[in-house]
């Protein structure tokens, strides 16, 4: 999926710092998409997305789930956008900044950006660098509530010496830059207080510079966004009105595209195969390579004792040999070839596509008599007869206890389903026995203030797919580093494992501040080796990524860096 960037060593500081988007491409395809081009006459009309829950704000710094993405990114422009080559582009600003037009300072510590003359937000007040400072004083402040807060921390002042130039001064070099705002800039004038960042009505009814305005939220129904009318694309967006359609029913919504009552259907569950032929003349699927990367994460922590921290151990999972045997009980070609009916491609870390990719192998191949032998190596056995392990003699856990473990994933997914009831079979097999427990979106990816499974560190083992962007330094630390277990004075950190490890932290923080991605890669790499050795998280397969659109729907593009979408503005509709 992912290939060796041509350009892994750059002599340069500006050569990075210009075209490090375009050096973190994975080799894929030209975007699927519409074959009719952009009308001159064909106006107007609503298109229908369909999606499966709702969103709790389409404020993007307070999330990290991909379904609000989906939505906001049809109203909500950062300074910059991902194309469909996976390389930044400018979207609000003149150009990415670098040395040679002097947007980066020769000590990389300074980042000038430029807005583009006579935006406005919806509301039609003009878009100013004040706007950009604004946003940096949101999501940085104590009570934001923000999640996406990559970066923000190292800026140390952001100047505005006019309306349209904004100079962020950094306390360190920071890799990320180019990214820093690409999940929106806020109006500080149609907002509210920084520290009061959740409460915001602007959360479900953004004033924004993309192509649709919400104008109406029907709560459990759905969502209606208006062309925006200052919107900064002359003649765009050809569409006056884009609503979408809370439909939970998977089968509701294949209903409702084969009836022409929708027009977009995010991850449809069949192949592309299966779903073409079922929808022939109505809609069809678009299959592109994906980013979401299927990982079974494992809490190293005692859950449910009121102590988010990395201590006590967990009672079964705090021991490696327990962790290894899992990895070895799983039947990877099965669920690949059976279960995901070849649909997808094996994954061995989270450095599986990009210029950071890692050539691995995976690192506990299918071997039950390997996994027999680790679990009554580590004291447990099955005592009384009934397949199940008890503890006889185990690390942590009390003599007696029954080897027993939560999986945690979420509703309104059957290849997750599907995978999980297999991960619970293979299990049996070896004696561990496994519960299922799916929650809806809004709990498996909500908030410390949410008590979230995850943040809280109440949970055994879960299971989502995340991902890696095009760059990932921001991902990485806020993930693995071990500073960034979640807690009440840290409630945006996202090492769910209560992982610590000084070698992880060290090839992070190696990562973090060379110029040179051949210097980069080669930490990372040796980051996934040292994750593939204690075994925090395992990987399972990498999704491919796939939108069914109707056929009456044209001007769009598939993107494997994009959502639902990314370019809704370039879309019309057949009357």
């Amino acid at each position: 999926m992912g290939r060796k960037s041509s350009r892994l060593f750059l002599v340069s500081i500006l050569a990075l710092l210009a075209i490090v988007s375009a050096s973190c491409t994975p080799a894929i395809p030209s975007p699927e998409g519409s074959t009719k081009g952009t009308p001159d006459l064909i106006r107007g009309g609503k298109a229908i997305m369909l999606i499966a829950e709702e969103p709790p704000s389409l404020n993007l710094y307070l999330t990290e789930t991909g379904t609000v993405t989906q939505i906001a990114d049809a109203s909500i422009d950062g300074l910059v956008k991902i194309g469909p080559d996976g390389n930044y582009f400018p979207a609000l600003v003149i150009e990415l900044p670098s040395q040679e037009n002097g947007g980066v300072s020769k000590d990389l510590l300074t980042i000038t950006w430029k807005i583009k003359p006579g935006l406005k937000w919806s509301d039609g007040k003009p878009v100013t660098s004040d706007d950009i400072k604004f946003t940096w004083e949101a999501v940085s402040a104590p009570n934001s509530g923000a999640l996406q807060t990559g970066g923000f921390d190292l800026i140390d002042k952001i100047d505005t010496p006019d309306a349209q130039t904004a100079i962020v001064h950094y306390k360190k070099f920071y890799v990320g830059y180019l990214g820093q705002f690409r999940w929106g800039i806020f109006p500080r004038h149609a907002t509210g207080k920084a520290d009061e960042m959740t409460k915001w009505d602007w959360n479900r009814k953004p004033v924004t510079t993309g192509p649709f305005v919400v104008s109406e939220w029907r709560t459990g129904d759905r969502i209606i966004m208006k062309a925006n009318p200052y919107y900064r694309e002359n003649g765009k967006p050809y569409l006056d009105e884009l609503e979408f359609q809370i439909v939970p029913d998977y089968q509701s919504q294949l209903a409702m595209m084969k009836n022409g009552e929708a027009h977009g259907q995010r991850w449809p569950s069949e192949t592309k195969a299966d779903y073409d032929k079922f929808m022939a003349g109505h809609a069809q699927e678009y299959v592109v390579p994906g980013l979401w990367n299927m990982e079974l994460n494992f809490n190293l922590s005692m859950p449910f004792d009121n102590e988010p921290g990395p201590l006590p151990p967990h009672p079964i999972l705090g021991d490696l040999r327990v962790r290894q045997a899992i990895a070895y009980g799983i039947d990877y070609e099965y669920i690949i070839k059976d279960v995901m009916h070849g649909e997808v491609s094996p994954s061995y870390s989270p450095f599986e596509y990009g210029w950071y990719k890692c050539d691995m192998e995976r690192p506990y191949p299918t071997d039950k008599n390997k996994a027999i032998a680790l679990l009554d190596e580590a004291g447990w056995k099955d005592t009384n007869g009934d397949g199940i392990r008890e503890c006889e003699g185990c690390k942590y856990a009390d003599k007696g206890s029954r080897m027993r473990l939560q999986l945690l994933g979420y509703n309104y997914d059957d290849d997750l389903q599907r995978t999980e009831e297999a991960i619970v079979e293979q299990m049996k097999a070896i004696g561990i026995e496994v519960y299922i427990q799916n929650e809806d979106f809004s709990v498996i990816f909500g908030g410390w203030s949410d008590h979230a499974p995850r943040k809280t560190g109440d949970f055994d083992m879960q299971i989502y797919d995340g991902l890696v962007e095009t760059e990932p330094q921001d991902t990485i630390i806020s993930q693995w580093r071990s500073d960034q277990i979640p807690n009440a004075q840290k409630p945006d950190g996202r090492n769910y494992f209560r992982w610590v490890d000084s070698k992880a932290d060290a090839y992070i923080d190696a990562a973090g501040i060379s110029p040179d991605l051949n210097i980069r890669k080669d930490a990372y790499c040796k980051l996934a080796k040292e994750m593939s050795q204690q075994l925090p998280v395992m990987y399972l397969y990498l999704l491919k990524d796939s939108t069914a659109y109707s056929n009456k729907l044209h001007g769009f593009q598939v993107s494997t860096w994009g959502s639902l979408t990314w370019d809704a503005a370039n879309w019309w509709i057949e009357h």
